[in-house]
């Protein structure tokens, strides 16, 4: 994610050598607050989010593909 922390919008790019089952963001206390998922594709592995009317704070990005999960920790200043 870049840049992080951030004011308005992220960038967040995904790396996957396979099939992407989901992109989805949580807050701290694991409550999913968006899904990304629709904006990823195999030829689109780049997409930018806007926590729009969520709070500052920490925010958990977490990838599934068919291998396995990966999660990224951002923080919104806004």
């Amino acid at each position: 994610a870049y840049p992080n922390p951030f004011a308005g919008t992220v960038r967040l790019s995904i790396v996957s050598g396979t099939e992407l089952r989901s992109v989805v963001v949580y807050d701290v206390f694991g409550r999913a607050v968006e899904d990304l998922t629709d904006q990823f594709s195999e030829s689109r592995q780049e997409a930018y989010w806007a926590p729009r009317s969520l709070p500052a704070g920490l925010y958990i990005i977490r990838a599934v593909n068919a291998t396995g999960m990966t999660s990224s920790t951002i923080r919104s200043t806004q």
